[in-house]
């Protein structure tokens, strides 16, 4: 088991990597959403990749936090896959609610922008796992 130190360290490796991630795919959703939707598609596609970041950034303290009480291996990656899961929706709901966004760029964006952490987030936790 690694100590406070190397897991706070570790997680915020993994919030740097989830937040250049985020960003990447929401440039490249910039480039393609303005022409066809213009400033709101673009609002929308930022939105959604903010919010799979964020529950990103939830399922990694899971698996930091997972470490420190002794949860082991498989249990965590799962654990924080499902928790990424439900906070994503969760925050999908209400940011499609609250702010009225585009429903396609939206969803599009939540649906990229979660494939495209969950590479960060499965190796962030199997890391994690490993060092078990």
């Amino acid at each position: 088991m690694r100590g406070r130190r190397e897991r706070v360290l570790g997680y915020l490796v993994f919030v740097l990597l989830a937040a250049v991630t985020a960003a990447c795919v929401a440039l490249v959703g910039r480039v393609m959403a303005f022409p066809r939707g213009g400033d709101a598609a673009v609002q929308a596609w930022t939105w959604g990749c903010g919010a799979s970041f964020a529950a990103s950034a939830v399922a990694g303290a899971l698996v930091a936090e997972g470490e420190r009480v002794g949860i082991q291996g498989v249990t965590i990656a799962l654990g924080s896959m499902l928790l990424r899961l439900v906070v994503l929706v969760l925050l999908g709901v209400a940011l499609g609610a609250v702010l009225a966004l585009e429903t396609r760029p939206f969803l599009l964006a939540l649906a990229v922008s979660y494939l495209a952490l969950l590479i960060v987030d499965t190796a962030y936790a199997l890391r994690v796992s490993a060092s078990l």
